[in-house]
């Protein structure tokens, strides 16, 4: 399965005219899930690993970025707050409070983990950064602009 998944994580960066895949860094993943099963594990690491052996001759960057807050932050508005996605909800949602963005909270955390590797690629000193990073429904880009705009939920 991992590998399929792989597969197509590449397939849909090469379709969209992606260079960069970016993951979490889910260190301390086995303190936090001490009832997975063996195999849940380790899944994130191998996923990674798949990814960038597969995307490595596809002239593919792979990188992965620090989490922290990803969950809690608003990707529309920016206001971080633990109640925002509270741990251990259970739930898929995702409500700013301040803005009132209701959305998906994979999706939300996912904008916020492109967005955070793009300002953290224009702080550095390599320079070079990419211009947007592409999601399902669009492309969002450093400003925090997206294209097309997202629906207001």
């Amino acid at each position: 399965m991992l590998h399929t998944i792989s597969n197509k994580l590449v397939d849909e960066a090469l379709e969209n005219d992606c260079t960069h895949l970016v993951f979490e860094k889910l260190k301390g993943i086995r303190d936090r899930l001490p009832h997975a099963k063996a195999v849940h594990k380790w899944a994130f690491h191998c996923l990674f690993e798949y990814v960038t052996y597969k995307a490595e001759s596809e002239v593919l960057v792979v990188k992965q970025i620090n989490p922290a807050y990803t969950s809690q932050r608003c990707s529309k508005c920016g206001f971080t707050h633990e109640v925002n996605r509270p741990p251990n909800n259970g739930q898929d949602e995702f409500g700013c409070l301040k803005c009132g963005c209701d959305v998906h909270a994979d999706y939300n955390a996912a904008k916020n983990i492109g967005l955070k590797y793009l300002r953290d690629q224009q702080k550095s000193g390599r320079g070079g950064a990419p211009v947007g990073v592409r999601l399902n429904s669009g492309t969002l880009n450093v400003n925090g602009g997206y294209s097309p705009p997202a629906l207001s939920g």
